[in-house]
């Protein structure tokens, strides 16, 4: 008995440590996790009380309610932050593509990266426009950027494209600017690689342009029924497929329609 005693004994400070030892594994992850959490669920929270107070959505009552029953002041964001361009939206942005947001342009591919809108380091970033387009959406094709956040977050959501029936009920897209909606038709949406030929702009409405809107059409998960033509506009969405992977998610939308904004 006297044996086992001291057998015990000299066991357990080896318990003792490894408890020191699992509990200082732990503090350190959530030293890690929460800073990355809290940023995560701030910026959230901060583009949601943004949407609040810049965007107000009406009755929809016809079927041009996305530029006569929504109302969005991009001119008073801009005078705020003077990078604001536009405004991205999802018909539904509380269902399953939650976008709702605005879109910065900085000239680079890097400002908002991962930087929030006062250019505090940010994870999440902003959403925002391919530094080779032009800011005011006019170029043939043009590339909007957003992080695949794990809440769903900026551009999170596009990958619910791949589940079955998400397409259909989430076919459409607007972008607001201070003058013009611009309404885009998805025609195209697939996984490519970061250096994929996909990321061109500088388009010429011509044989060229022709081709690649052809690409664009090939690749897509599932056809859609819509092909552009060489005289329309195009905005590619692009979000990664998850951190440390070099694939991307790209939807393609066609703009259909556009009018001038706000509506009289």
């Amino acid at each position: 008995m006297a044996k086992r005693n001291r057998e015990n004994k000299r066991v357990r400070p080896v318990r003792i440590v490894v408890i020191i030892v699992l509990l200082a594994i732990i503090a350190y992850c959530l030293y890690q996790v929460l800073p990355y959490v809290w940023n995560n669920l701030k910026e959230k929270n901060a583009f949601e009380q943004m949407s609040q107070d810049y965007t107000n959505v009406g009755d929809r009552n016809d079927e041009n309610w996305w530029y006569t029953d929504v109302d969005v002041d991009v001119a008073g964001l801009k005078s705020q932050y003077p990078d604001v361009i536009g405004w991205i939206r999802f018909d539904d942005p509380k269902d399953t593509i939650l976008i709702d947001y605005p879109i910065l342009y900085s000239g680079d591919d890097d400002t908002y990266l991962h930087k929030d809108m006062d250019k505090n380091y940010s994870y999440p970033g902003c959403v925002f426009l391919e530094g080779q387009n032009n800011p005011n959406l006019t170029d043939t094709s043009s590339i909007i950027y957003g992080h695949n956040m794990r809440n769903e977050t900026m551009f999170g959501s596009l990958k619910h494209y791949q589940d079955d029936g998400v397409y259909d009920a989430n076919a459409y897209f607007t972008i607001y600017t201070e003058s013009m909606a611009y309404r885009y038709h998805i025609f195209s949406y697939f996984t490519t690689n970061s250096n994929s030929d996909v990321y061109m702009v500088g388009f010429e409405p011509d044989e060229i342009y022709q081709n690649y809107l052809t690409d664009l059409v090939n690749r897509s998960v599932i056809d859609t029924g819509v092909v552009p033509s060489i005289d329309q506009k195009i905005v590619l969405l692009s979000t990664c497929k998850g951190r440390g992977t070099d694939y991307r998610f790209i939807v393609c939308g066609v703009c259909e329609e556009s009018h001038a904004y706000p509506a009289e």
